[in-house]
């Protein structure tokens, strides 16, 4: 009835295809180093590399800390006396 068409040898190689096609699609892993990693001398580098940053943030917020304070203790001082006042 019907004319044409695949034949077993044009499935075969479709299928043989196909499963070309998917193994170059899959992702292969990473090889995993199996090099040691000293941690603690890398830790130690950039803590040393850090550590003048760290210390300025830390003064910076320290000094800001300082004026916050300063500034609530005028605020409160003026609020103590706005309320002070007569007819306030």
């Amino acid at each position: 009835m019907f004319k044409g068409g695949a034949t077993k040898s044009d499935v075969q190689r479709m299928r043989e295809d196909a499963k070309a096609r998917a193994k170059e699609n899959k992702t292969s892993k990473l090889p995993v180093n199996t090099g040691t990693v000293e941690i603690d001398n890398t830790a130690s580098v950039l803590f040393d590399r850090i550590k003048p940053e760290l210390v300025r943030i830390d003064g910076n917020v320290s000094s800001a800390m300082t004026a916050v304070k300063d500034l609530e203790r005028k605020l409160s001082l003026i609020q103590g006396s706005i309320f002070a006042e007569p007819g306030g």
